[in-house]
């Protein structure tokens, strides 16, 4: 089941792609961290901000990063294997 969340998350920490993106490697919301895997995908771009699909192995999280600032926001988080 898809649960939608929108909300405003911590990046607890990053990666860079070779050039040179940001990538969460953790997240953090609601009390509990995620440490995500290497596995990611680029969903969308436009204006500013950046659409990304991230996994921790159990869950895959829809992240929005404003390009602009360090703000992420947590748009929904689906089971893996549903997704």
């Amino acid at each position: 089941m898809t649960a939608l969340v929108t909300k405003p998350i911590f990046v607890t920490a990053v990666r860079f792609t070779k050039t040179f993106e940001t990538i969460p490697r953790r997240i953090e919301f609601d009390g509990v961290s995620y440490d995500l895997l290497p596995d990611y995908k680029k969903v969308a771009e436009h204006d500013n901000e950046a659409v990304f699909d991230v996994s921790d192995g159990t869950y895959w999280f829809k992240l929005r990063q404003a390009v602009d600032s360090s703000s992420w926001q947590l748009l929904k988080r689906i089971p893996r294997g549903s997704a």
